[in-house]
């Protein structure tokens, strides 16, 4: 299954690009984000990998995830496995 989403922000694309990227940070700018383990050093680029804790529809989760592709500040790819998934 994939999931694509978009949403028009009024900021510059900079701008969104370093609060997006700013994965250990994100539980205080994500909505449903409780807390996030980095799992590999370095910067948001292609195999950065993070746990991030969400709760959503009531239920609490983790997901291992990590950046396929990364092209600043426009576009990037995220990928989760969830029950092997």
């Amino acid at each position: 299954m994939q999931l694509d989403l978009s949403r028009h922000v009024a900021a510059d694309p900079a701008t969104v690009w370093a609060v997006l990227t700013d994965i250990p940070s994100a539980h205080l700018t994500l909505s449903g984000v409780l807390a996030v383990e980095i799992l590999t050093d370095g910067p948001y680029e292609p195999g950065l990998r993070w746990r991030e804790t969400r709760k959503m529809f009531g239920m609490k989760s983790t997901e291992e995830m990590m950046v396929l592709a990364a092209e600043p500040p426009n576009a990037t790819t995220i990928v989760a496995e969830n029950g092997g998934t």
